[in-house]
């Protein structure tokens, strides 16, 4: 995964409601939260996470910030979901969190494993 072609901010602002720096707030935000989910988990194996509710509660609370940062993020900017491949990932999390879809423990491991990390890799250059 990763960004296949030059971020254009002119083209992911243009036709959004958020102004530029709110959007990198929000950015800024999705990946402190994916900052903390991996730092809570780094040491730690599925048979652990799965184990330790309170671990759970935390690693969950921050997937549903990111998500929530990034669904208003990505609010009418098309062109910035394209560069970012990673978060459909997250918000299919979010919808587990949120009791929308069965919550999995597999399914919340491996966005904590996989596309955490690839947001942090491919956001990494959007933020000014």
């Amino acid at each position: 995964m990763g960004i296949t072609r030059s971020f254009d901010r002119n083209e992911v602002t243009s036709t959004s409601e958020l102004s530029p720096w709110d959007r990198q707030d929000l950015l800024v935000r999705a990946r402190q939260a994916g900052v903390a989910v991996l730092a809570f988990t780094d040491p730690v194996t599925f048979e652990s996470y799965r184990g330790d509710l309170q671990l759970r509660a935390a690693v969950e609370g921050q997937l549903y910030l990111m998500s929530v940062f990034l669904e208003r993020a990505f609010q009418n900017a098309d062109a910035l979901r394209r560069y970012l491949t990673s978060t459909r990932e997250i918000l299919v999390a979010q919808a587990q969190i949120d009791g929308r879809h069965p919550l999995k423990d597999e399914d919340v491991w491996r966005c904590v494993r996989e596309s955490v990390p690839g947001f942090l890799r491919e956001s990494r250059n959007l933020i000014l």
